[in-house]
């Protein structure tokens, strides 16, 4: 089996939230909402977050950035007009990208690894569309190491769904068995990928996973161990 295409978790795999530089989405709804309607009640954002929160825990299929910032302002009992929803929801999806910085290894890991020739792809629950993230990582100045991006806001199905992991194959125009997945969590990422075909591997940052029935690494670093010098070369095994 050859590998010609890695394909990334963004949290946790690829970025953290630095909370020094983090907004708040809600609080950024509300600004919204106020410079539109200038009618925010008091108690509303309160309400507001709450319903939010409630959503989050909920979120699973079907469901776009707007129609997620819909359904929780009417769960606090805003009901937007149009114009206002669509504002709202793009203050949301910025403020929600915004403080997510790369880790130092996932920096340097996709430049090594777009310098051999992989083609590189994020595969993301984020209910966010693939432009929010792609304008971020333009911010970051990585934008030129990833070839392309599926989110759940965009495929309409979240992980474990293998969807946003076909579609990712679909825009690199590979083969499952010619692909790569790397995420940290065994429920979304590792299960997600294996329903899509997709060999993978484990980034137990925290070391939590020892048995772990697929390759595993605690650093992205641990890559070239599986990759070998370049995408033509076979995967080694066991590992």
């Amino acid at each position: 089996m050859t590998v010609q295409a890695i394909l990334f978790d963004w949290t946790g795999t690829l970025a953290y939230l630095d909370r020094r530089h983090a907004r708040d989405p809600v609080a950024a709804v509300c600004a919204e909402v106020e410079r539109h309607t200038a009618q925010l009640a008091p108690g509303s954002p309160d309400r507001l977050r709450d319903s939010f929160r409630r959503l989050m825990q909920q979120y699973g299929d079907n469901i776009s950035l707007q129609e997620f910032v819909r359904r929780a302002c009417g769960g606090s009992g805003l009901e937007l007009d149009p114009q206002t929803l669509a504002a709202a929801a793009r203050a949301f999806g910025r403020a929600l990208m915004a403080g997510q910085v790369l880790y130092d290894d996932a920096r340097a890991m996709l430049s090594s690894l777009k310098y051999r020739g992989y083609r590189l792809a994020i595969v993301s629950n984020l209910v966010v569309p693939a432009h929010y993230v792609s304008d971020h990582l333009r911010d970051l100045g990585a934008a030129s190491y990833i070839d392309a991006i599926a989110t759940s806001g965009d495929v309409g199905h979240a992980k474990p769904h293998p969807a946003p992991f076909r579609r990712a194959l679909e825009l690199l125009d590979v083969s499952p068995s010619d692909a790569l997945a790397v995420g940290d969590s065994v429920e979304t990422d590792i299960e997600g990928a294996s329903a899509a075909g997709i060999p993978c591997v484990l980034l137990d940052r925290r070391d939590r996973h020892p048995d772990c029935p697929v390759p595993r690494i605690t650093r992205l670093t641990g890559l070239n161990g599986i990759l070998g010098e370049g995408p033509a070369d076979r995967m080694p095994g066991p590992w």
